[in-house]
């Protein structure tokens, strides 16, 4: 539920207490991107998400976050951003943390051909929710002072907990109807791609 990021970090949480999903985006200045810079931006990143989820800090819960590439242009820096968040995360014991790479959104998107056709899939996903009774917080507003449409950080952020919602009830064997119309809209989410160190040990 974790798309991490300076500029645009997006965050999806599936309450199913109160039925509901909250969409942020949230972002962080790192002014020149010097060294004291990033650290300091990475801890201030890290109070953002732990406020967000603050009405669900002492509630057991899954995550899912995304995390960097080893290469790459801003690797150095996400990886400052993402331990941090990691480690902000982990110091609640009531979070279970799974960790994506970032092929997992190839690997869901894979039969989709564009950009829109993720978004379509995405909301063909919230209506099933709407459909069941769920409401849908977007606090990103567009001029006219109503919610925009999902940005492409919320989206990602949006797949991973998509993800975690199925494993949780799989795991819990909680089947429901709405999770096998969510299925239907892509069964690529029952496959386990995540992990909770970051990497897949092969068996000896």
């Amino acid at each position: 539920m974790i798309e991490p990021s300076f500029s645009g970090l997006g965050l999806s949480i599936i309450n199913e207490k109160k039925k509901e999903i909250t969409f942020k985006e949230l972002s962080v200045d790192v002014g020149y991107g010097a060294f004291a810079e990033i650290a300091k931006a990475s801890h201030i990143m890290v109070g953002q998400v732990i406020k967000e989820l603050k009405d669900i800090w002492y509630d057991p819960k899954l995550i899912g976050m995304e995390i960097p590439p080893v290469t790459g242009m801003y690797a150095v820096k996400l990886w400052a951003l993402d331990t941090d968040i990691y480690r902000g995360l982990e110091s609640n014991g009531n979070n279970d943390i799974y960790l994506f790479n970032v092929t997992y959104l190839k690997f869901i998107n894979k039969e989709y051909k564009s950009k829109k056709d993720t978004k379509d899939m995405i909301t063909n996903i919230v209506n099933v929710f709407k459909d069941n009774g769920w409401t849908i917080n977007q606090t990103l507003l567009n001029k006219k002072n109503k919610p925009r449409i999902l940005t492409s950080n919320e989206c990602d952020s949006f797949l991973y907990a998509i993800r975690m919602y199925i494993k949780y009830h799989y795991d819990n064997n909680l089947m429901t109807d709405m999770l096998g119309e969510i299925i239907n809209i892509n069964d690529k989410f029952l496959e386990e791609k995540e992990t909770k160190i970051g990497k897949k040990i092969e068996e000896k």
